[in-house]
């Protein structure tokens, strides 16, 4: 076993789930099959893969997160095709969230909870090429998403291309509110080389009441 590296997201309820797969399937009948759907489930990323000596204190860190927080309501983008990032040879397919207040408000808080429980200071980085295994940092940093170059967003697959076909009918999603109950921790096992692995580890629900 390598290094492991942890990632933290946060996971659609049922609802936005089925919408998500059902937006995936038709990205791929859409792409006649060569759209290659992610190996994770449905997610909104919040801090990519960062190296890890202890996933208890990870869990540490979550739960406590999770206690404090109620889930999180976010208004959906368009589904688009992102060219593909430097690095990468494939586009992404993805359906935009806005950056809602409570969304980086999120991130804020957990960017505490990483360093307080885990050692984890939130410094600011390079974000790897989207769609592409990204090269574990030095240390265990995190990665906050706070450039620019990065949107919040939930990917639907990978493509050769970077068209879908002007015939695709997907799922009009575009301002729909939608909701995010639970964080979740992604354990890494091997980046960036070839054959790696990726697992949903933990997942925890927000739980506190509006």
């Amino acid at each position: 076993m390598g290094k492991l590296q942890a990632a933290i997201a946060l996971l659609p309820d049922a609802e936005l789930s089925n919408r998500l797969g059902a937006a995936a399937f038709a990205a791929h009948a859409a792409s006649r099959g060569r759209l290659r759907w992610p190996r994770l489930p449905a997610h909104l990323s919040l801090k990519q893969p960062f190296a890890v000596e202890s996933l208890s204190e990870v869990e540490r860190a979550i739960d406590r997160l999770a206690g404090e927080l109620a889930p999180i309501r976010v208004t959906l983008g368009a589904v688009e095709v992102q060219p593909p990032s430097p690095g990468s040879p494939e586009a992404v397919v993805w359906v935009g969230v806005d950056p809602e207040p409570s969304l980086l408000e999120l991130e804020r808080r957990l960017d505490g909870a990483l360093a307080t429980d885990v050692g984890v200071s939130p410094t600011a980085v390079s974000l790897p090429a989207l769609g592409a295994a990204p090269s574990p940092p030095a240390t265990a940093i995190a990665m906050p998403f706070v450039s620019e170059a990065y949107r919040f967003h939930v990917t639907l697959g990978f493509l050769p291309t970077t068209s879908l076909g002007e015939e695709a009918a997907l799922p009009l999603l575009a301002g729909a509110t939608a909701t995010f109950p639970e964080l979740a921790v992604f354990v890494y096992d091997g980046l960036p080389r070839a054959g790696w692995q990726c697992m949903l580890y933990a997942r925890r629900s927000l739980s506190k009441s509006h």
